[in-house]
């Protein structure tokens, strides 16, 4: 199975749109990525960046095989109290304590070296979101992704200090990477296939 072919039909992508490819879809948004990996039998995954596990939990009741590896360092930054990190890391412990889910309190580099090279299915980037942390993370975790897997983020769109945008162009540019997709909401998730 052809994953694009099966992102084409899923969200409606028309043969002459251009990249990135925005769907047809109404409303489509990252809950149908859930879908998506579930659809192409993906049972092994990543996300960086958690906080609570809402995403998580999306992602994992989405698709009951999943084993989802679920990586923030749950550290004080910005204005982010370091209390305010462990309510937080308890709340996605809590929410996630009957998946198979496995919590790694670590920053996205620190994590590298617990996962070997083309050994998940996706990530799912949604850490910093300033144009350096998110240029690594796009980097290094794509190499985390077998071929024909789907590496993606969150927030596509510009807000202050934001470097999503830029990362994700520049990437896809340098790479020759033609084909890849946004939802369409008013956070959208980007995504192209390895």
């Amino acid at each position: 199975m052809n994953p694009n072919e099966v992102i084409w039909k899923k969200f409606h992508i028309h043969s002459k749109d251009s990249s990135p490819f925005s769907p047809w879809l109404e409303g489509a948004n990252r809950n149908h990525l859930a879908e998506l990996f579930f659809e192409l039998g993906y049972a092994k995954g990543a996300e960086i960046g958690v906080r609570r596990g809402n995403y998580s939990k999306t992602l994992l009741d989405c698709n009951p095989n999943l084993e989802l590896l679920c990586i923030d360092p749950w550290a004080p930054y910005m204005r982010v109290t370091q209390s305010n990190q462990d309510i937080y890391m308890r709340d996605c412990k809590d929410k996630l304590a009957t998946y198979k889910a496995t919590l790694m309190k670590m920053t996205s580099m620190e994590a590298l070296s617990h996962v070997p090279d083309e050994s998940l299915d996706f990530v799912y980037i949604d850490g910093r979101h300033e144009f350096d942390y998110v240029m690594m993370d796009i980097i290094c975790w794509s190499r985390k992704v077998r071929l024909g897997g789907i590496v993606a983020g969150h927030d596509y769109y510009n807000f202050y200090e934001a470097g999503v945008i830029p990362a994700v162009n520049a990437y896809t540019s340098a790479h020759g990477i033609h084909q890849w997709y946004t939802t369409k909401e008013l956070e959208p998730s980007w995504f192209w296939v390895r």
